[in-house]
């Protein structure tokens, strides 16, 4: 006022609502922060922008083992780099700073020295540009790195015995699907890996057996279901067809005791097969050969002679069955007749290891005593030493022996001395009794193989009438006398005997003594000899050779045919009428005493040429061969005799035109041939022609021309021959001939006819033109390239001078061949090569190899190009270099064109290697031409090329079926789809365009669209989450009113005068209400995202508070609780209803899990307190969560119990309480063994 007293006062304010709002929520934020960094489970560390150490968590300390105080404004090279790492990871560490953020495995060290691996993600935090500072998360992969390399050599390992197996060794699924085999299917049965990997066990019909894929089939299904299934046989076909065996042994293959497929070994049992086949076939021949032998067989132990076996001759001769014998000893059924002969048997065996025909006695089981000859032999038998005996029954032998030694002495001598055969043979058998040596060596049959054998056995009668008439002649008349019987010997041969024979006694026995006289040597003589004469005389008389017979003693002709008194000349009543000196036939007397000497001293004379004169007086110049006979008692002369005059005469013409001729016909360097016209046969050929054809004189001499294909073409050769015929002469023509090597050369022929003892042959002489004709090839097809070919050819001197340029080069480089002669080669370049270009051209053509190069060439005009050269050594015939052959191709537009390309292509590698789509281009087979990276990280493929892999190699059919039906639907229909992928870790959804490109080509291009499809799942939770919460309030509403009057009424009902058990059970009311007034409260908190009232709580207390609700819930479920909670816990900050909800919802889910096993259920509930912290454990034994799914279980309506049986809100809504009061929740679990839940809460302090 005016006295200067305050009136009033003016106040100005500001809201400032918003502003502290910020700020708390700033504070908060630091605060969650700080706390999130505090607690969280991976190693975190701050960098300022200047690199020194800011701040590292807990875990950080923990994990490298320095405290925040010694390495706080540490500055690089830190002290957790390994000193020979500092280097790399100081510059690695400049580009993280500059970078936004990244990640990498490194190796770090702890304070104590020891090495780890680590999982680094680091971000930049930064303010309109400027670097505030870098955090840095880290996670220890040390165990996982080490499991790595422990799986890397494990695999290795697997992979070498698995490569090495000497059996086939086959991976499957569940499904039977091969998904692995060894390359040892190769070597047994022919097929490669791929005809089986991805086949299911039912395709493999081409494979294997209808009858054997069905047993495959049913064992896998049996395996699978747990029944243990032993090795068991199939059959398989190779690769050629061939029909194999093999001997299966498959186990399922387990993972956490989890059949998820099987291992099949396969071992190759054919030969085996084949083996045990081949005995079985033998062992079958042989108890047949064994019970139908007539020779008495058993087998009986070494050790106590028990029987084993005995056939059926040793059951018919011994008396007793088989029943009786099998399993007795030879001492129990009294087999042997004397014991000394069992121990001299033995005795024997040791001695000897054998017994081999001995004669013993035995004893039958009549009583009889009879006579074997018995061989035995050690065999085994299932292990156990055995012996097998073989014996022969010769009592009957014995005893006729023994007869006959009382009549031998008496005619022994005679018997086996005579000339002639003598048998005595028993009349009532028909067997022999004995024989002689005579009879022995005309039968060729020994005398044992004869002795108690019948004549029929051996098949000795030729004519089976002869013996019946035999018979007859024995039964009427008791003998009979020189009959002519044919026999056949053991070789086969026929003799003729003339046989008598008379009947005897020999030991009470009725018996045949036959004699026979081998009469067949006189019967052929005789034969021969008829013969012989009616031939003779037919020869004899009509030879065209002079025959004479002359008798010595006598001096005169006995006998002489035509040709003999044509050709000299008398009649032959002349010659037979006079004696041999009374004609003069000799021109030379000293001929006849030489050939009379030669006859008195060697008895013949051969091929002997002497002169005789005709009755006419002309000479005649013969060929005589004479011998001294006997006929008819007298010596006499055979003389036969060839006229060779006419021969001699022709020889001696043929000699000296053949010294001409030869001299001429062998020194020609042409190739000359004699032959004969009609068949072609060659008589004579000179050194050139064996040279040229390459035949030895021995090869070509008597066979034709026609034997040796010499002539190239058939054709040719008949119009040659015609026209030789018709002209008798031919004249240079050119033919064509194979030499004996195969090759076909040219001739220039020329043949004439001749005449050679009057028989027509061909005279062939042949220049071999075939190195001129080649050459004359040659130069005319040079000649047409070097003028046709397109590519600029230049000839130039060994000192690189050109000396000769097609016309391609003078249009090419614009310079005539007049201008360009004699210039350097080097004129054409548009530089000089330097001294190392030339080295290396010279270097390359003196091994005789062309060298190649890209040079720029020079025009007339000065203009360049590039041009694709090649330069050739050039030789004479000494093999002197004489010429450099530059062959030279403009490449010019070839070369813009590919660097067009180069451009072009790096331009699309650089496009698709920025695209955040995966690309990949196949052809019409589905094979890969390109991929891009991004196809490999949406899909988690390994960075090996997928160039010319099949599309079903990278998506097989059965998981992708509907990628592949789109890609072969081509431009039919939508070409979009939408598929998910499973990698090892998550899900992904990835949509799929295909574009069919040019030709058979098409484009697929793969968007990951999981994250746009995670954002509207979140988003269609939040719109869910909000309706609920309205849902939320009317529920409240409804149950409150309820619940209100449940908890007025029991507060009442308490106040009144009721028994203490009553008192308890509305207590228990009144408890529950309320749980239920939170749990609706908790709802609503829930929904509408607001924490709920502040309050305390102790733990124990509602640990056993929920526990007593639940007791009768675990009694009848069979799960026993055990606690171990700590005493004196303090207090945490949580509401104790929102508390009681969280442990009532984990217990629960303990319980489900373990009903969901067949085991008794154990829930072991602990408390303990660390520092500031109260932890609360949850474990049990139950199914356990699987890994896969071990991400989501906290997220909203995420449930895997069926529908109706859970909303999905148990544990995010455990979550959501426990982390708003500054807890945290964690769960470690294994499948099939149990799951922990911990729950850190602070205490109230």
């Amino acid at each position: 006022d005016k006295d200067g007293n305050p009136e009033s006062f003016n106040i100005i304010a500001r809201d400032i609502t918003e502003r502290k709002q910020a700020e708390a929520a700033l504070l908060e934020s630091q605060q969650f922060n700080a706390t999130l960094l505090e607690h969280a489970p991976h190693a975190a560390m701050v960098i300022n922008p200047d690199t020194s150490v800011k701040y590292v968590n807990p875990a950080w300390e923990k994990l490298n083992g320095w405290t925040l105080a010694e390495i706080i404004g540490t500055k690089p090279p830190y002290p957790w780099w390994p000193d020979q790492l500092k280097e790399i990871f100081m510059n690695g560490f400049k580009d993280a700073m500059k970078q936004g953020s990244g990640k990498s495995e490194i190796i770090c060290q702890k304070k104590n020295g020891e090495i780890y691996w680590i999982d680094m993600n680091w971000v930049s935090v930064r303010n309109n540009g400027k670097l505030l500072y870098l955090i840095i998360n880290s996670v220890d992969i040390t165990e996982r790195i080490k499991s790595q390399e422990a799986l890397r050599e494990s695999e290795s390992k697997y992979r070498s015995i698995f490569e090495s197996a000497n059996d086939i060794i086959i991976l499957m699924d569940r499904e039977g699907k091969i998904i692995d085999l060894n390359n040892k299917v190769k070597e047994i049965a022919g097929y490669e890996k791929e005809e089986f990997i991805g086949r299911k066990l039912s395709e493999l019909t081409n494979i294997m057996s209808r009858s054997s894929l069905a047993v495959v089939v049913k064992n896998f299904s049996k395996r699978f279901a747990g029944v243990n299934v032993p090795p068991y046989d199939i059959e398989m076909y190779k690769k050629n067809g061939e029909l194999i065996n093999f001997e299966i042994n498959a186990v399922p293959l387990k993972i956490n005791e989890k059949i998820t497929g099987d291992v099949a070994i396969l071992r190759d049992i054919t030969h085996q097969k084949r083996s045990m086949l081949a005995i079985k076939e033998s062992e079958e021949k042989f108890s047949k050969a064994f019970r139908s032998s007539p020779e008495i067989i058993a087998i009986t132990t070494i050790k106590e002679g028990k029987y084993i076996e005995v056939n059926d001759s040793y059951v018919l001769r011994t008396g007793y069955s088989r029943e009786e014998l099998i399993g007795n000893t030879t001492t129990a059924v009294h087999i042997w007749a004397n014991e000394e002969d069992r121990v001299k048997m033995s005795r024997m065996l040791e001695e000897r290891g054998k017994v081999y025909n001995e004669e013993f006695d035995f004893r039958m089981k009549s009583g009889e005593i009879r006579t074997w000859l018995i061989s035995l032999e050690p065999i085994t038998i299932g292990g156990e030493p055995c012996l097998i005996g073989v014996s022969l029954d010769i009592t009957e032998r014995k005893r006729m022996e023994k007869a006959l030694r009382e009549s031998e002495e008496k005619f022994a001598a005679a018997f086996h001395s005579s000339p002639d055969m003598m048998v005595i043979i028993s009349l009532q058998s028909g067997k022999f009794i004995e024989v002689n040596e005579t009879y022995v060596r005309f039968t060729g049959y020994s005398h044992d193989e004869l002795i108690g054998h019948t004549m029929d056995e051996f098949n000795l009668w030729v004519n089976k009438k002869d013996l019946g008439r035999i018979i007859l002649l024995i039964k009427k008349q008791g003998r009979f006398r020189h009959e002519e019987l044919q026999f056949r010997t053991k070789s086969g041969g026929i003799l003729t005997w003339l046989c008598s024979a008379d009947i005897i006694n020999v030991g009470g026995q009725s018996c045949i003594l036959a004699v026979a006289t081998d009469i067949t040597q006189r019967r052929q003589t005789e034969k021969a000899l008829r013969e012989s004469e009616e031939k003779f005389a037919a020869a004899f008389h009509s030879s065209p050779n002079m025959i004479i017979i002359t008798d010595v003693q006598r001096n005169r002709y006995l006998e002489l045919n035509d040709t003999y008194a044509n050709t000299i000349g008398y009649t032959r009543e002349e010659l037979m009428s006079c004696e041999l000196d009374e004609i003069p036939m000799w021109a030379n007397p000293g001929e006849l005493k030489e050939m009379t000497h030669l006859l008195q001293t060697h008895g013949k004379v051969r091929n002997m040429e002497y002169s005789f004169r005709k009755k006419t007086g002309e000479m005649l110049q013969w060929l005589c061969s004479a011998e001294m006979v006997t006929i008819g008692g007298r010596e006499c002369m055979l003389a036969v005799a060839t006229d060779i005059t006419e021969r001699k005469k022709f020889q001696e013409a043929l000699r000296e035109s053949e010294e001409k001729f030869s001299k001429a016909f062998h020194a020609s360097p042409f190739s000359i041939s004699i032959s004969r016209l009609g068949d072609g046969k060659f008589i004579e050929v000179n050194e050139t022609f064996l040279r040229d054809k390459g035949y030895t004189r021995k090869e070509i001499i008597g066979r034709s021309s026609k034997e040796f294909s010499i002539w190239a073409d058939d054709d040719e050769a008949k119009e040659f021959m015609k026209t030789l015929k018709e002209q008798g002469r031919i004249h240079n023509v050119v033919i064509k001939f194979h030499t004996k090597a195969g090759d076909i050369r040219t001739g220039l022929v020329s043949a004439e006819t001749i005449n050679i003892n009057n028989e027509p042959y061909m005279l062939v002489v042949n220049n071999d033109i075939t190195q001129q004709k080649q050459a004359e090839e040659q130069l005319r097809l040079l000649s047409s390239v070097t003028r046709q070919v397109s590519d600029a050819i230049v000839i130039a001197d060994p000192s690189f001078n050109i000396t000769f340029i097609n016309h391609a080069a003078q249009g090419l480089f614009g310079y005539s061949a007049e201008e360009i002669a004699g210039k350097s080669l080097y004129l054409l370049n548009d530089k000089p090569p330097s001294e190392k270009n030339v080295q290396e051209i010279l270097k390359t053509t003196s091994s005789g190899k062309t060298w190649k190069g890209l040079v720029i060439k020079k025009r007339k005009d000065g203009s360049t190009f590039f041009c694709d050269c090649r330069v050739s050594p050039m030789y004479d015939e000494k093999g002197t270099l004489c010429s450099y052959i530059d062959v030279q191709r403009d490449v010019t537009k070839q070369k813009e064109v590919e660097t067009k390309l180069q451009e072009h292509k790096k331009l699309i590698d650089s496009i698709l290697a920025t695209m955040p789509e995966g690309v990949l281009v196949i052809d019409g087979k589905d094979r890969v031409i390109l991929a891009n990276k991004a196809l490999h990280k949406i899909f988690h493929l390994n960075n090996r090329s997928l160039k010319n892999k099949l599309l079903n190699d990278i998506f097989p059919p059965d998981q992708f079926f509907h990628l592949h039906k789109k890609v072969k639907g081509g431009e039919n229909g939508d070409n979009i789809l939408e598929f998910r992928y499973q990698t090892p870790n998550t899900e992904k959804i990835v949509t799929c365009v295909v574009v069919k490109m040019d030709g058979d080509r098409k484009l697929l291009s793969f968007t990951d669209i999981s994250k746009e499809r995670e954002k509207e799942e979140k988003l269609y939770l939040t719109d869910r989450l909000a309706s609920i919460g309205e849902m939320a309030a009317g529920i409240a509403h409804e149950l409150n009113n309820p619940l209100t009057g449940i908890l007025a009424l029991s507060q009442l009902l308490m106040k009144n005068n009721i028994p203490e058990e009553c008192k308890e059970d509305l207590e228990c009311i009144q408890s529950e209400a309320k749980r239920a007034t939170a749990i609706v409260k908790n709802v609503l908190l829930f929904a509408r995202n607001k924490t709920g009232e502040s309050g305390q709580s102790s733990v124990n207390e509602t640990v056993k508070d929920i526990l007593k609700l639940r007791e009768y819930e675990e009694r009848i479920s069979n799960v026993t609780v055990v606690t171990n909670l700590e005493e004196n816990l303090p207090d945490i900050p949580v509401d104790k209803w929102q508390l009681q909800q969280v442990f009532l919802n984990l217990i629960s889910n303990a319980e489900a899990a373990i009903k969901e096993t067949s085991r008794p259920g154990i829930i072991t509930i602990a408390t303990q307190r660390v520092n500031n912290h109260i932890n609360i454990m949850f474990s049990d034994n139950g199914c356990g969560i699987k890994k896969q799914i071990m991400p989501r279980i906290f997220d909203p309506f995420f449930t895997t119990k069926e529908i109706g049986k859970g909303t999905g809100l148990g544990l995010s809504i455990c979550y959501s309480l426990i982390v708003k009061h500054g807890g945290k929740i964690s769960v470690k679990s294994q499948v099939n063994e149990g799951t922990t839940f911990t729950i850190r809460m602070p205490v109230v302090l």
